[in-house]
């Protein structure tokens, strides 16, 4: 293998070790189409890359993802990213109503290391994004301090009273 071929496939081995990589059947996209849709793609660290498929083939057995072999029969491109997954899949679908399935058509893919199949990124989807999943979780997490300090006030006060009462009234005996 020459050096281009191999320094390609080191670059396909680095994409399959994404969080989420979809492989798509490309039919007539303009360049520009293309740009598009790897501008937003560049909002979850992702990117649209064309594939050789004799090179993905390659890459997926090496990376244990055999599985995503079966999508190589047509010419494909592989859209991948890390982050803020179910928002990528939005997007990739919107991308792909926008064209035209015929134009843009998702074959399948692998999260983490798993199949990804069309019915699962169409459920994947409809999760809220990460970000909105971890400011949840924080404000739970800080509810649980005020909640504890709340519930410790009220007895807290009362024995306070009780204290203060038994003060002023041990003064006036005095």
């Amino acid at each position: 293998m020459n050096e281009r071929k191999t320094a390609f496939l080191a670059k396909l081995e680095m994409i399959l070790k994404q969080r989420v990589v979809l492989v798509v059947k490309v039919s007539s996209l303009s360049a520009q189409e293309v740009f598009s849709v790897r501008e937003k793609l560049w909002d979850f660290e992702g990117n649209f890359s064309f594939v050789k498929n004799s090179l993905a083939k390659i890459a997926v057995e090496n990376s244990c993802l055999s599985f995503l072999s079966e999508y190589f029969s047509t010419s494909v491109a592989f859209l991948h990213c890390n982050r803020n997954v179910p928002e990528f899949l939005r997007c990739v679908l919107r991308f792909s109503g926008e064209y035209g399935r015929d134009r843009l058509e998702i074959l399948g893919g692998k999260y983490e290391k798993a199949l990804f199949d069309l019915r699962l990124i169409d459920e994947f989807s409809k999760l809220p994004d990460e970000m909105h999943i971890y400011l949840s979780l924080i404000n739970t997490i800080n509810s649980i301090p005020v909640a504890l300090v709340n519930s410790l006030d009220s007895p807290a006060r009362l024995l306070a009273g009780y204290f203060d009462s038994y003060v002023k009234g041990a003064n006036v005996n005095c």
